[in-house]
């Protein structure tokens, strides 16, 4: 497999993370730089650590998880989508109350570095079967793709979340929920 192969697949496994980041960004612009690096960070080890898994142990149970994964991420995206969508009517109800969608958990960032990496799993295993592949180098490359994709969207996220304003909720959940949807076909 060729370095652009393995760049056009880590560009591909990073989309989902680049549309969350994206969203986190719109959404939770109160966090101090030093906790939004986290999101590309999580986001990005997650990406290069599921492949590996995959190469190495993932044929024993990647079909089974993988038989899930839609479900898994559907949900995770449309609960989230859901809950940002609340805050949203929440504050349109209230805008005194300006507390709503401060500061994004890490424990939610991990849950969702973990979500949207369950398909480089899957990947791993692909890996597994070509002959002469370094693996390494693949999985530095994924995650070295993710990481800038997401910073990338974390700047554009929180420009937008600057223009939308009070709206960056709706837009911030339209958003996770297509990549729910788009999760179960």
């Amino acid at each position: 497999m060729s370095v652009s192969d393995i760049l056009f697949i880590a560009v591909a496994l990073s989309m989902d993370a680049f549309g969350v980041t994206l969203t986190n960004g719109m959404i939770y612009k109160k966090d101090s730089w030093a906790k939004r690096l986290l999101m590309p960070l999580f986001f990005a080890c997650f990406q290069a650590i599921m492949p590996l898994t995959g190469y190495y142990v993932g044929s024993f149970f990647v079909e089974y998880i993988y038989r899930w994964s839609k479900y898994i991420l559907f949900t995770v995206f449309f609960v989230i989508g859901l809950k940002m969508l609340i805050d949203g009517i929440k504050e349109l109800r209230n805008p005194a109350e300006k507390e709503i969608c401060k500061s994004l958990p890490v424990k939610t960032v991990v849950f969702q570095a973990f979500a949207t990496s369950i398909d480089a799993l899957a990947v791993g295993v692909g890996f597994s079967l070509e002959e002469n592949m370094n693996i390494f180098i693949s999985v530095m490359l994924i995650g070295l793709v993710t990481f800038i994709l997401c910073l990338t969207a974390l700047f554009i996220g929180r420009k937008f979340g600057d223009i939308l304003g009070t709206k960056s909720p709706f837009a911030g959940a339209a958003i996770l929920f297509f990549i729910a949807v788009k999760s179960l076909l």
